[in-house]
């Protein structure tokens, strides 16, 4: 993706006003294309980048996560990455393909993922994604399952206010 064709089209998108962003599907895992991401940034510093579906973090990602183990390697190079380059976006999006428990466990092994994301991108970096329509066909809950686990996720990581 950072041939002389990718690359031009990447530099492109970041001369824009504002810069267009460009979205990353890494069906075969993160690890593969760090290289060509780092090379694309550094190239174009102002386009930014959308690491789609939490940067697709299970070790083999195009499968159903059930029983699947996350690529921890792949994870804290996605952590690193979001923090060294500021134009790298997560997107918190297609939970069931994510989650090993999926919305019958309230996704709830991707809850701390979701804080240590929010630590590294802030509140700023990070989007929300349905995965529609494969959300409606894959996942039992919907939207609604999804959107409750992330809003519980945010709940969770809110300062308490104090009562005067």
């Amino acid at each position: 993706m950072d041939d002389e064709c990718g690359a031009a089209m990447f530099v492109e998108c970041g001369r824009h006003n504002p810069p267009l962003p460009v979205g990353i599907m890494a069906f075969k895992g993160l690890t593969p294309l760090l290289p060509a991401i780092r090379n694309l940034a550094a190239q174009s510093p102002p386009t930014p980048i959308i690491l789609d579906h939490w940067g697709y973090i299970r070790e083999s990602p195009a499968d159903s996560p059930g029983g699947q183990a996350v690529d921890e390697e792949a994870w804290e190079a996605m952590l690193q990455l979001c923090r060294d380059l500021p134009q790298v976006h997560v997107k918190i999006s297609a939970l069931f393909r994510v989650s090993s428990v999926g919305a019958a466990g309230g996704y709830s092994d991707l809850q701390a993922r979701f804080t240590q994301l929010l630590n590294v991108c802030g509140s700023e970096r990070l989007l929300f994604g349905s995965d529609f329509p494969f959300v409606m066909l894959e996942e039992n809950g919907g939207y609604g399952a999804a959107i409750e686990a992330v809003r519980s996720w945010t709940a969770a990581c809110k300062p308490e206010v104090a009562e005067s």
